[in-house]
This record gives structure tokens, C-alpha cells and sequence, in this order.
């Protein structure tokens, strides 16, 4: 009789992460006033300080392994039939992934402003910061192993059946990834006014920063591992003492067949926009019969935009035959 061995694996995901972050700030304002009259002494350190910050994240992570292994034995006696065996793999993967990230500021206002009339003594140093920042990440992985082994025994006298081995393999993969980052800061605005009468002494240092952030990435990674083994052996004839000549009579058919196909889409989308519009920093120091220093000033307006889309994909296929001769 013959042998029949038949195994058939399909192996289906479909994922969907989506992402959303939003920070606003509306008019944030901070505001340091000291007056001095004829009250010396010395000002402490200011620092105003106006962050909105927003993060979003969106992965997916996808696994598929399908392993089949076929095993039989060969025929035993004349006339056996014929040994089949098959394997069917099928592997769908469907990722999509989306992530915005959005932060914005409007008119954030810091100001410092000591006044001192007959006060002598010094100011302490002055901070005064706004910063926008906006993250964002779409990530996409998948990894596809797919491992088929057949092994078949040969036919053991004259006229043995047909061995046939087919293997198919179907891997699919299908990965989308968008990102957006969207800073924005609108009329972000440092102050710093010391005005000294009569009054002697230092100002301290004086540092203002207008920072705008927009980062974003898309990634897709996918991995697709085909391999197929089959091994199958050979025909047997009558045993020496009696064969009649050197050639086989009427031995079997060995049939092998291996059919592969990996597809790998892939698609990253990344964007990322930094704004800023009208920052201002300001330093007006005053002094009117006030001998002294004034301390350093440093004034910095940054904009900052950073966008990666990236595609990685690795394809192997291994396909391996072996078939015996005739005895």
C-alpha cells in the first residue's frame, strides 16, 4: 500500500498600534520683582523656567515560526506502492504602526525685574528659559521562520513504488510606520531689567533661552528564514547471487519538488518640524550714580528638527535535495 503523509501549517497576524501626544501651553508667565529703598543687602539667584513637552510611541513586534518534520520508511517488498509526502507553509504578517507627537507654546513670558534706590549689594544670577519639545516613534519588527524536513527510505527490490516529496513555502510581510514630530513656540519672550540708583554693586550673570525640539523616527525590520531539507533514497534491485546483470530492473521513480516565495513590503514615513516665531530676549540694565559690574549676559534661540525613516529586510531561502541511486 502506499504511504501518504500530508501536513499543511498557515500562520496569520494582523497588528495596529496608534499613538497620540499633545502638550500646549497657553501665555505661561513668571515674573520676579524686587524694590529696594535705602535697604542694602544682597538679591538671591532667579530662575523661570516654561516647558511643554509631548511623547508618543507606537510598536508593533511580530514572531512567526512554523517547523514540519516527515518521516517513512521505504517498501519492504516487491510491488510495494509508492511513498508521498507533502508540506504546505503559509506565513501572513500585517504591521502598522502610527505615532504623532505634537507640542506647542504660545507666548511663554519670563521677566526679571529688581529695582534698588540707595541699596547698595549685589543681584544674584538670573535663569529664564522656554522649551518645546515634541517625541515621536513608529516601530515595526518581524521575524518568519519557516523549516520543512523530509526524509523518505528507498524501495528494497525490483519494480518499487514512486517516492514523491513536495515542500511549499509562502512567507508574506507587509509593514507600514509613520511618525510625525511637531514643535512650536510663538512669541516666546526673556526679560531682565536691574535698575540701580544710588546703589552700589554687581549684577549677577544673566542667562535667557528660547529652545524649540521636533524629533521623529520610523523604522520597519523584518527577517524571513525559508529552508527546506528533503532526502529520499534509491532504488534496490533483486540481491547480487541472483541478478541476471549489472542494471536495475524496472526501479522506482524518486520525485523531489521545493517551492519558495518570500514578499517583503515595506514603507517608513518620517517627519519632524520645529517652529519658532518671534523669540526675544532681553537685558536693560539701568544704573544711574551706581559704580560696579554688570554681570555676563548669554542670549540663545535654538531650533531643532531631526527626522529617520529606515527599512532593514533579510531574505533567505535554503533549499537542499538528496536522492539516492539505483543499486
Amino acid at each position: 500500500m502506499a504511504g501518504s503523509e500530508r501536513e499543511t501549517a498557515s500562520a496569520g497576524s494582523t497588528t495596529s498600534a496608534t499613538s497620540d501626544a499633545t502638550s500646549t501651553q497657553d501665555n505661561p508667565s513668571n515674573s520676579n520683582i524686587s524694590v529696594r529703598i535705602h535697604s542694602p543687602g544682597n538679591g538671591g539667584a532667579v530662575t523661570q523656567k516654561n516647558s511643554s513637552a509631548a511623547v508618543s510611541d507606537a510598536a508593533n513586534a511580530n514572531k512567526t515560526t512554523q517547523s514540519s518534520t516527515q518521516q517513512q520508511a521505504g517498501g519492504a517488498c516487491c510491488g510495494t506502492g509508492g511513498g508521498t509526502q507533502a508540506v504546505g507553509q503559509k506565513a501572513d504578517s500585517d504591521q502598522s504602526a502610527d505615532s504623532e507627537a505634537t507640542s506647542t507654546q504660545y507666548k511663554p513670558s519670563n521677566t526679571n525685574i529688581p529695582v534698588r534706590i540707595g541699596s547698595p549689594g549685589n543681584d544674584g544670577k538670573v535663569e529664564q528659559s522656554n522649551a518645546s519639545g515634541a517625541l515621536s516613534a513608529a516601530l515595526n519588527a518581524n521575524e518568519t521562520d519557516q523549516t520543512a524536513t523530509q526524509s523518505q527510505g528507498g524501495g528494497s527490490c525490483c519494480a518499487p513504488g514512486t517516492g514523491v516529496q513536495a515542500i511549499g513555502q509562502s512567507a508574506d510581510s507587509d509593514q507600514t510606520a509613520t511618525s510625525d514630530a511637531t514643535s512650536e513656540q510663538h512669541h516666546p519672550a526673556n526679560t531682565n531689567t536691574p535698575v540701580r540708583i544710588h546703589s552700589n554693586g554687581d549684577d549677577g550673570s544673566v542667562e535667557q533661552t528660547n529652545a524649540s525640539l521636533a524629533a521623529s523616527l520610523a523604522a520597519n525590520h523584518n527577517d524571513t528564514d525559508q529552508t527546506a531539507t528533503q532526502t529520499q533514497g534509491g532504488g534496490c534491485c533483486t540481491p547480487a547471487p541472483t541478478r541476471t546483470s549489472d542494471k536495475c530492473c524496472h526501479a522506482g521513480t524518486g520525485v523531489q519538488a521545493i517551492g519558495q516565495f518570500g514578499y517583503n513590503r515595506q514603507s517608513a514615513s518620517s517627519t519632524a518640524d520645529s517652529t519658532q516665531i518671534a523669540p526675544c530676549n532681553v537685558n536693560a540694565p539701568a544704573r544711574v550714580f551706581s559704580p560696579d559690574g554688570g554681570g555676563s549676559v548669554s542670549q540663545s534661540n535654538d531650533s531643532l528638527a531631526a527626522s529617520l525613516a529606515l527599512n532593514l529586510n533579510e531574505l533567505e531561502q535554503t533549499a537542499m535535495q538528496e536522492q539516492g541511486g539505483v543499486i
